[in-house]
């Protein structure tokens, strides 16, 4: 009989703020706004410390890392939420729902672990800045990246599979956003005294103990601080710590509260609230604090403006670069015209750069959100949109596959990319989606590409290849690595 019961639950119905019916547009509108700001400033923090090499310290690599969470925080969230708010009740498939929950407590209990990572790098910097490189070097910063997680798979995977291990008997209905532990918890019709026991014990370790190392490394700053002679030198420090600490209270006061007790007394629109201020508030202001309150991040900002401006006038550049003066006893004209040359490439290259930079967020924004668009709206799941969907995720994958390392040829005078790299992306992409029909054709698009993959790239890396090593192009086509064989192709040719 638990069994049948178990089973007799196979979706679940987010209520959102049904409560409110007149607010949904309102909150709708500002929910969408939000993902959308979020999107954008963490996206710039990553593009902006990937692009300014002086930004390659554990301080803001750190930040990198946190900015990719927190956009993976509000993609796992936001498309369901909004969803929630268009409709007066969504329904969400058990599986939905067990992916959601897994990647929030992924990249939540990452998060917990990467903010107390950053508040060591923060004491080792204030408090023992002589030994600052040693105490956070290299080796010691990838051991705090991947502890941070490693702990977030582990927490996901041991949570999200006991919660869904117990049997739901009905009701379905979800008086929630998403699919979060606690109202997922009063859903199960079993004794979770265990768990709870379990999600108590876990959220001391995961998010009161880093609470707790942050609020004592901050006291031993804070100490540090008072002790500095220089005005300017304790603002900085008072700067830079105190936008995390903003972040810290924020995320780790609502998300204890949350989970500490997960069937907590709260009223369910008090947990809607807590879930928001963590899941919603903290990526919203994360890229603003760090952004706003940090002098090296504003200008590393303002450089990276002034250098998207400056391909504007590219074409200026080139002509006052490439015709300098010629001063007596200067460099000879064969060699002045060899300095133009180069100098004229770099140029080119750069405002070639600048111009795929400005294309790709529009190219993958563009075809992410047809496929959340396609994935969330039941009306649309016809061939027609289907094979849309589709097309959207082979053109996805096909620009992840090219644009990264065409990025880095533009970026520099000669890239070297290895024989085994160079098989990969030569494979070809298949174009399509179709049920009956529909669905032979969708296994008949990727199983051909997949042949055609297979077939034509390891025939052309079974020739030999004798030297030289330059490919004139920007990725590894097929046309331009074989021409550098030095064997008859006339049988691949055909």
């Amino acid at each position: 009989m638990k069994r049948q019961n178990q089973s007799s639950v196979v979706e679940f119905i987010l209520l959102g703020f049904s409560n409110f019916p007149e607010l949904q547009e309102q909150l709708f509108g500002v929910f969408l706004v939000v993902y959308l700001v979020t999107l954008m400033g963490n996206a710039i923090i990553i593009v902006i410390i990937s692009l300014e090499q002086s930004l390659y310290v554990p301080m803001y690599l750190f930040l990198l890392n946190l900015s990719v969470v927190d956009v993976s925080f509000s993609a796992v969230i936001m498309p369901q939420m909004l969803v929630v708010l268009s409709t007066e009740k969504t329904i969400i498939t058990f599986s939905s729902c067990f992916a959601q929950m897994y990647f929030l407590l992924l990249f939540g209990g990452t998060e917990c672990i990467l903010l107390g990572a950053m508040a060591y790098d923060r004491f080792a910097a204030i408090c023992h800045p002589l030994s600052y490189t040693m105490l956070m070097s290299k080796g010691v910063f990838m051991k705090l990246v991947m502890f941070s997680w490693v702990s977030g798979v582990m927490v996901a995977t041991v949570q999200t599979t006991w919660v869904f291990s117990f049997p739901f008997c009905g009701p379905n209905e979800l008086n929630h956003l998403f699919c979060e532990t606690p109202p997922v918890l009063e859903l199960v019709c079993a004794d979770t005294f265990l768990f709870e026991i379990y999600a108590f014990t876990g959220t001391i370790l995961i998010v009161m103990v880093p609470f707790l190392l942050i609020l004592l490394s901050y006291i031993r700053i804070l100490f540090a601080i008072l002790k500095m002679p220089s005005t300017t030198g304790r603002q900085k420090a008072f700067s830079t710590c105190a936008s995390h600490l903003t972040s810290v209270t924020l995320f780790y006061g609502t998300a204890s509260m949350t989970y500490l007790q997960p069937k907590s007394g709260y009223s369910p629109e008090t947990k809607k609230l807590m879930s928001l201020a963590y899941t919603l508030l903290t990526p919203l202001l994360n890229p603003l604090i760090y952004t706003l309150r940090n002098s090296e991040m504003k200008r590393a900002l303002m450089k990276f403006w002034r250098r998207k401006d400056n391909r504007h006038i590219s074409h200026w550049i080139r002509i006052t670069q490439s015709e300098p003066f010629l001063l007596p006893g200067g460099v000879s004209s064969l060699e002045n015209e060899a300095h133009s040359r180069k100098t004229e490439r770099r140029n080119r290259r750069r405002a070639a750069l600048w111009g795929f930079l400005d294309y790709l967020p529009g190219d993958s924004d563009g075809n992410v959100i047809i496929i959340v668009i396609i994935s969330l709206e039941q009306s649309l799941y016809v061939p027609m949109y289907l094979f849309l969907l589709n097309l959207s995720v082979v053109d996805v994958s096909f620009s992840a596959v090219i644009m990264p390392q065409m990025l880095v040829v533009l970026s520099t005078e000669k890239t070297s990319i290895s024989f085994i790299c160079c098989n990969l992306p030569s494979s070809e992409l298949p174009n399509a989606y179709d049920k009956g029909v529909f669905m032979k054709l969708v296994m008949f698009s990727w199983v051909s590409g997949v042949m055609v993959a297979t077939v034509q790239t390891t025939w052309v890396f079974s020739f030999p290849f004798c030297g030289p090593s330059e490919i004139n192009h920007i990725s590894c086509e097929t046309p331009a690595v074989l021409e550098l064989a030095c064997a008859d192709t006339f049988l691949f040719e055909i």
